[in-house]
């Protein structure tokens, strides 16, 4: 097999980079022009490399290298290309550019089983408040009432998104995969967390996924006159969310043993004048673990705690379920596949878990799914410094390439 080629990585990375590159980092929200082009150029590298290419209904990108045996289900790896607002070089696109990289590795080697690339469209939550919205959509996943009221909105909505670049939103259920048709998915990506750049580890095989439940909070009080009204007659909403918000950091603390992470992202406070006392807040809460018993006893003592600073505070606290995604264990099989090729390689590695969601996550409901991180500089993503070696990615496209092969001549 060849050797990766990390002069072509690093060309590539940066190629992919100048789409969507700014004075500060990289934006690149899906289906704008920026992403667009992204995509064109991802799919010329693919056309270069003999693959054949086409696109789902929701836009999701495909290159398959072809086998010998068409009547088998192909093994996929790939990530996606958008971006957070001002992000990195690397969230993603090291899934992407990697598997690319592995495919070219493979050239020249017998395979029965033909490998597609897939590139996610929509993996980030930062254009319609929900992540992993196409592989969601491709697996045939459910979503609640306000997952809806968001996609369907005709001015900002998915499907108004869809619609905006020439995509017709009825056929979107056309892109549903079938339960067989892979053998099995990989995703490579970097960590986006510092595990393995503290440990000096190259190499991290994913067996589990955080699950993360996302809520939406509304605190609502009464705007009073902040000059006039004594502290004792006051039901400050803003008050309530701050106690709220730092029950909700207790609850992580509390839990952090089990992996538990608890996080307050987003605040807003009405009416927002110096002179009034806030009668109305919302805000967010992201609360993740890898472990069911763990983040069942986190949502209780949230829940216990929205309870108690109600009614303490004389405030009417809702809480609105955005969305419930369980832990996701990767499928033990290749998890021991990718281990046995991480440790032929001599570095340093672990096994590990994923405190991010990925679409790996969802890829996992209809198909065997593996995950590998390479580590990033001081666990910095989602961030303009994000960077991680090409040493350290080339040696990740190898584990990658190895496992494929063996995942395409399995039977």
């Amino acid at each position: 097999m060849k050797k990766a080629d990390k002069v072509w990585l690093e060309k590539t990375f940066d190629e992919l980079a100048s789409y969507g590159r700014a004075e500060k980092g990289i934006t690149r929200l899906p289906y704008t022009k920026e992403a667009i082009a992204a995509e064109e150029y991802i799919i010329k590298v693919m056309k270069e490399q003999g693959l054949d290419v086409w696109r789902d209904g929701l836009g999701n990108i495909f290159g398959r290298r072809r086998g010998k045996n068409d009547v088998l289900s192909p093994v996929a790896t790939g990530s996606h290309i958008d971006t957070v607002i001002e992000g990195g070089d690397y969230d993603g696109t090291v899934g992407v550019i990697g598997a690319l990289e592995a495919l070219r590795m493979l050239e020249g080697e017998e395979l029965e089983r033909s490998i597609d690339v897939i590139v996610f469209m929509a993996e980030e939550l930062t254009s319609f408040g929900f992540a992993n919205v196409a592989s969601k959509l491709m697996v045939g996943g459910s979503f609640t009432k306000d997952f809806y009221a968001r996609v369907e909105n005709e001015e900002t909505g998915f499907f108004a998104a869809l619609k905006g670049v020439g995509y017709d939103p009825e056929n979107y259920k056309s892109a549903v995969l079938a339960k067989d048709a892979y053998k099995a998915f990989i995703e490579l990506h970097i960590e986006q967390g510092r595990v393995l750049y503290d440990a000096g580890e190259k190499l991290g095989v994913v067996e589990c996924i955080a699950g993360a439940s996302r809520y939406k909070v509304t605190v609502e009080g009464r705007p009073d006159h902040s000059g006039a009204t004594p502290m004792g007659s006051r039901r400050d909403a803003l008050v309530a969310a701050s106690k709220l918000v730092l029950a909700i950091q207790q609850a992580g603390f509390d839990h952090a043993d089990q992996g538990i992470v608890a996080t307050v992202g987003m605040m807003e406070v009405f009416p927002g004048a110096v002179c009034v006392i806030p009668g109305k807040v919302v805000f967010s809460v992201d609360i993740r673990g890898v472990e069911e018993e763990s983040l069942s006893s986190t949502r209780h003592q949230f829940a216990e705690a929205v309870r108690e600073i109600a009614e303490i505070d004389g405030v009417n606290i809702t809480v609105d379920v955005l969305t419930i995604e369980h832990p996701t264990p990767m499928a033990e099989g290749i998890v021991d596949m990718l281990a046995g090729e991480a440790a032929a390689t001599g570095a340093p590695w672990r096994r590990m878990n994923s405190g991010a969601g990925h679409d790996a996550m969802y890829m996992a409901e209809i198909v065997p799914t593996g995950m590998l991180f390479v580590p990033c500089y001081e666990g910095i993503s989602h961030n303009p410094e994000e960077k991680a070696e090409m040493d350290d990615i080339a040696l990740g496209v190898e584990v990658l390439a190895k496992t494929l092969k063996k995942l395409a001549n399995t039977h």
